[in-house]
């Protein structure tokens, strides 16, 4: 498991997790093709990066070009779960 996380707080990119629930066949895949294309159509972000888990669901990658603090990290995704709550994943507490 890397951490993403320096030791001064900071990160360079933001992990979205998009797991496979029972029965959803495709919906997680869905949901993360929705947010990545909101995110580069409403953003300009250009195209995050996809990487498959070993558990069958999808982890949406977003590079920054600065380092930032976690907190903010984190009040960006939460920002993106108001912005599309029916889309993103719950976060993980």
């Amino acid at each position: 498991d890397a951490d993403l996380v320096s030791g001064a707080g900071l990160v360079r990119a933001i992990a979205i997790p998009f797991r496979k629930a029972p029965g959803a066949d495709a919906q997680h895949w869905e949901r993360l093709c929705t947010v990545a294309n909101g995110l580069q159509a409403d953003f300009g972000f250009p195209a995050p990066a996809v990487s498959v888990t070993s558990t069958g669901g999808f982890m949406l990658w977003l590079s920054l070009a600065a380092p930032v603090p976690v907190a903010d990290a984190r009040r960006f995704v939460a920002g993106l779960g108001r912005l599309w709550p029916d889309t993103l994943p719950p976060a993980d507490t």
